[in-house]
């Protein structure tokens, strides 16, 4: 999925970090803002696909097709049919006008898709 790095760059201020360290629950942007959720269960010491997300953005300029799958707003394993994780940040995204938020959104989880898949 193809990413607009501006449009990226003006709804996420990174470096993207966990909300806790023991916990890896949320990834939060540098203004505190919620940019993604870890839906499976996790395992202490077992490294989620989510961790690639932290720190600074890294651009990638073709489209990545991989793995990781995205379904409306979910990022699946499609071995095992899990949902891995989520796109946040609907509540922020949504009062916004141009580009729509639902864009804005897409755009923050193609970013993400392309990352799990590198």
């Amino acid at each position: 999925m193809k990413v607009n790095y501006k449009q990226l760059h003006q709804d996420i201020k990174f470096p993207l970090s966990w909300c806790d360290e023991d916990y890896k629950t949320f990834i939060f942007d540098a203004d505190m803002n919620m940019v993604a959720q870890v839906e499976s269960k996790r395992i202490k010491d077992v490294v989620h696909p989510f961790e690639k997300l932290i720190g600074e953005c890294k651009e990638i300029d073709e489209p990545v097709k991989g793995f990781y799958k995205l379904v409306y707003g979910d990022f699946i394993n499609p071995l095992t049919m899990e949902i891995i994780g989520c796109v946040r940040g609907w509540g922020r995204l949504s009062q916004l006008n141009s580009p729509s938020g639902e864009k804005r959104q897409d755009n923050i989880a193609n970013y993400i898709l392309n990352i799990l898949n590198t």
